[in-house]
């Protein structure tokens, strides 16, 4: 591949060296299909709050497959924060962003609060929550995967479900077995199907069922 005319002009390699030598590269993000490396990335940090992530490549075959858009999706990732917490406007706010019902506060704030939270933030804003209920037995059920739609299709949802699905699985301990359930979106099924969830109904289980009950 010639580079130079790739993009429309002579790269000076000699310029910019110095500043692909190992030691000046703290990490790299490498995506693979099937044990084959087919793009990268390396990060170099400036300082604690300045990075960059340099040298995005491709091979040719997988270009236009998105994997460009999931390595600056697990950059982004690496940059932005994940905390435990999220005050219940917050959530509610991101409820409300993917056209989600709202309830009271105080209700929202009980349900935080006798959940296990995931919460990415891009500085300090709530970006996507995530939160796990368990009876701290058998079941467990993850809640509210939610990304802000402004920040959907940069690999954060992926970020988040494996930050909750890691949790889940520091839970067991050698005998036990843990029931993982969840209620996918419209159309998300297959996101989840990645994380090891089937479909139902299937031969063995029935539709999950639902309903809301509310006060009048």
């Amino acid at each position: 591949m010639d580079l130079d005319k790739r993009v429309g002009r002579v790269i000076k390699r000699d310029k910019y060296a110095q500043f692909n030598m190992l030691d000046k590269i703290n990490e790299a993000i490498v995506v693979y299909r099937d044990d084959k490396p087919i793009g990268a990335g390396a990060i170099r940090y400036y300082d604690d709050d300045i990075a960059e992530l340099r040298r995005v490549f491709v091979v040719p075959d997988e270009q236009g497959n998105g994997v460009g858009t999931l390595l600056v999706g697990k950059y982004r990732g690496k940059l932005m924060k994940i905390t435990n917490e999220i005050s219940p406007e917050e959530y509610l706010g991101l409820r409300k962003a993917v056209g989600w019902s709202v309830f009271p506060i105080e209700e929202a704030k009980a349900g935080l609060d006798n959940s296990h939270v995931v919460c990415i933030r891009d500085d300090e804003r709530a970006v996507a929550v995530g939160r796990i209920i368990w009876d701290h037995g058998y079941s467990v059920l993850i809640a509210d995967i939610i990304v802000d739609p402004l920040y959907q299709g940069r690999g954060i949802g992926r970020e988040l479900m494996e930050n909750i699905m890691d949790h889940i699985k520091s839970l067991l301990k050698p005998g036990y077995r843990i029931m993982v359930s969840l209620l996918a979106a419209h159309d998300k099924e297959g996101f989840y199907k990645k994380f090891g969830f089937i479909d139902r109904p299937n031969e063995t289980f029935g539709p999950g069922m639902h309903q809301w009950l509310e006060e009048k």
